[in-house]
């Protein structure tokens, strides 16, 4: 069975994503986001900052068998779609992603684009 993940985002992040400029969402590393991508845990004693916030990655331990397949992203709350396999969630520095915060993010790699509206 697919397990989809949903997320309405701003147009200008859609189209970033929809023109090929953008092949990665990220989220904050947070309960909310721990639960819908269910995730059992994240190890963060990997991700070390110094003063100028060098970051390694942390791991993720996934529920078995439930993580996301694919994620249904939609152009805020419209009926436009496009959906993408998910190739890998990883944790990575927040500095160093569009979302610019001094902690650490989920990483969602896209892969392969399944359709679009």
């Amino acid at each position: 069975m697919v397990k989809k993940l949903f997320l309405p985002l701003q147009g200008v992040w859609y189209d970033k994503i929809k023109s090929g400029e953008k092949t990665t969402e990220y989220r904050e590393v947070k309960p909310y986001w721990i639960k819908r991508l269910n995730i059992k845990s994240v190890d963060f004693c990997n991700i070390k900052h110094d003063g100028k916030t060098t970051c390694k990655r942390g791991s993720i331990n996934w529920h078995s068998g439930l993580w996301p397949d694919v994620v249904i992203f939609s152009r805020g709350y419209t009926s436009e779609r496009m959906a993408f396999e998910i190739e890998r969630v990883s944790v990575v520095p927040g500095l160093k992603t569009d979302l610019k915060i001094d902690a650490p993010v989920f990483a969602i790699k896209l892969g392969k684009l399944l359709y679009a509206s």
